[in-house]
């Protein structure tokens, strides 16, 4: 069930009753909003005149439908993109349309997305491309220009509260409300994060309430911290940094530190010498 965007789905939905559906479109906003929702609900519609085409397109079966995402490295292959620039131009079998949703598009590399530049300005009539992204400046200029943009917003708390409710998901007693939405940060995805990650959000609590006023001893106990955390490093920084904001104890120096680890790490800079830069940070800002 999709939450929010009525605005963008009766809009997409009157696109198709004019039969004005563009051949390339661009989702963007905020990671876990529910954009691949959206997408894949325009397609099914785009594609399915009955129950049966419902039925298959729900169990991924639809011959006329590719969903392309990252590989287990967070990678968008360029061989993936070729390939479906050279399946692309095979007619429908069921269907008017033929869609691709590539999501995480921005996890194509500049010749991943070079490949598809061509195809993307001008696919074969019958096609409609989707390209979903959280990073949309990470997208060629190039690719930008040549999809319609369609915007999503941020969900609300009460939007985000509908969907657990909706979904009978019982959210943790022992931390407050209003930490929990933070930490969820207006994204369905995180909820199932948060919830899972409780015990390890909580005793992130305890450095976040002292962090400008860390002692050596204490700044050691971060650090086994974080490491013992490390299979699990990016979400445990996102959780750092939101609560640096909802305690107000993130200046906005300590949120650049953050911020800069967690770029350091996805750019395999070694785990130890990010940390060890982060927390030397934290301690210098501590000493100030």
């Amino acid at each position: 069930m999709v939450i929010g965007h009525k605005n963008i789905i009766a809009k997409l939905n009157k696109l198709i009753e004019n039969n004005q559906v563009a051949h390339a479109y661009i989702f963007s906003g905020r990671e876990g909003i529910g954009k691949k929702m959206v997408a894949m609900d325009f397609a099914c519609n785009l594609l399915c005149n009955n129950e049966a085409d419902r039925k298959m397109f729900l169990a991924g079966r639809h011959p006329d439908f590719k969903l392309i995402k990252p590989n287990e490295k967070g990678l968008i292959p360029v061989d993936d993109v070729r390939e479906m620039i050279e399946n692309i131009h095979i007619k429908p079998i069921k269907s008017n349309y033929k869609i691709y949703i590539v999501d995480d598009a921005e996890c194509m590399n500049a010749s991943g997305q070079n490949s598809l530049l061509k195809t993307f300005e001008e696919p074969p009539e019958y096609a409609v491309i989707i390209l979903i992204t959280a990073k949309y400046n990470s997208l060629l200029t190039t690719i930008k220009s040549r999809g319609q943009l369609v915007e999503f917003s941020d969900l609300s708390n009460t939007e985000i509260k509908e969907y657990i409710i909706n979904n009978n998901i019982k959210l943790p007693t022992d931390v407050d409300e209003k930490t929990l939405y933070t930490l969820i940060n207006c994204s369905i995805t995180k909820i199932s994060n948060v919830i899972a990650d409780i015990e390890t959000i909580k005793e992130l609590q305890k450095y976040v309430s002292n962090i400008t006023k860390m002692k050596i001893i204490e700044i050691n106990n971060f650090a086994n911290f974080l490491i013992k955390n490390k299979n699990n490093i990016q979400n445990v920084l996102d959780y750092l940094e939101l609560l640096l904001y909802n305690n107000n104890s993130g200046t906005s120096t300590l949120l650049e530190y953050v911020e800069e680890a967690k770029s350091n790490i996805k750019r395999n800079i070694n785990f130890e010498i990010a940390i060890d830069n982060l927390l030397m940070k934290i301690k210098e800002a501590s000493n100030a």
